[in-house]
């Protein structure tokens, strides 16, 4: 989808499209309230991701995937946040040949985090498969969401308050790790036709240095030569950074979420969620940077794993408020 990741970043916008391809969990975005008192802003942008085959176990029968993903967040606190993102994924498996899955997914969500509409396309072999159009809103923070699906049937839902959409999940991971919380549990939602929140868990690693200049590092950015993406990676390379891993588990029992573990707790946070839910049902790694930006990932199904090279960036002009 688009953790994009509205601007959950690329891992929430990975997550969701990879929903059509084999072995792939149904995924989410969003996440949950209470907040640290941190000022985080975060930036409109646009950025390329390279989609590689990292690892693969015998029984999954894959042979090769690529693919690309393009996400793209645009707005601010007065208009709210637009999010989009493609993605597209070539598999080919054994005694099956090549399948082609493409998400596409278009989101709106105000800055408070108390309205939502989202439209997810899925396709096979270029052919669209399904459509998922939902809407959700509620008159203040700390009551139920009313969630309304349009698509692919009428139906009307409640999200729990503490349900979290993909903007305002980036916020809080930011604001969690601006404030050095080593993890975070979350209810996710975004845009799935499940119509409940997932529970992600968050692990935040310590606060890290800019990374060497493009010329020392020799990786995306200095391939990239002198066009201004390339320049744009460089640059946010040259930003401070948290290691961050994602747990996506179940919706079972969805009552709550965005509780901050007390004293750092990483592991005793991520072992509650599994004796409640059991394993994960996927991961995702990443750099998150201070300007809610995500740099390369990776995703980790039971049966291979992914990953995202960022190739190209463009930051985006931030509206004014009138």
């Amino acid at each position: 989808m688009g953790v994009v990741l509205a601007a959950l970043s690329l891992s929430l916008a990975l997550a969701g499209a990879l929903h059509a391809a084999p072995g792939g969990a149904a995924p989410s975005a969003g996440m949950a309230p209470k907040a640290e008192k941190v000022d985080v802003a975060i930036a409109p942008y646009e950025i390329v991701y390279d989609i590689q085959l990292k690892d693969v176990s015998d029984r999954s029968g894959i042979l090769m995937a690529s693919g690309e993903l393009i996400s793209k967040l645009e707005g601010g606190a007065c208009e709210g946040w637009t999010s989009t993102s493609r993605m597209k994924v070539r598999f080919v498996i054994q005694r099956q040949g090549a399948r082609e899955t493409e998400s596409r997914v278009s989101s709106w969500e105000s800055d408070d985090g108390n309205q939502y509409h989202s439209v997810i396309e899925r396709y096979l072999n270029d052919v669209l498969m399904e459509t998922i159009r939902t809407s959700a809103s509620r008159p203040r923070a700390g009551v139920p969401f009313v969630l309304r699906m349009m698509e692919p049937e009428k139906r009307t839902f409640t999200l729990p308050p503490r349900t979290l959409f993909p903007t305002a999940a980036l916020k809080r991971l930011l604001r969690a790790a601006r404030a050095g919380k080593g993890s975070l549990s979350l209810l996710v939602y975004e845009g799935d036709k499940e119509a409940a929140p997932q529970h992600v868990v968050a692990i935040i690693g310590k606060r890290q240095p800019p990374r060497p200049t493009a010329a020392s590092a020799g990786g995306t950015e200095a391939r990239a030569g002198g066009d201004k993406g390339g320049k744009a990676l460089a640059a946010l390379r040259q930003k401070p950074y948290w290691p961050v891993a994602l747990a996506y588990y179940g919706t079972e029992g969805a009552d709550g979420g965005g509780r901050p573990t007390a004293k750092n707790d990483k592991a005793s946070e991520r072992e509650a969620e599994e004796r409640r839910f059991g394993l994960p049902e996927y991961e995702v790694h990443f750099r998150l940077y201070d300007n809610g930006v995500a740099g390369n990932a990776l995703l980790v199904y039971p049966d291979y794993v992914l990953k995202a090279e960022a190739k190209s960036l463009r930051m985006l002009p931030a509206p004014a408020c009138e």
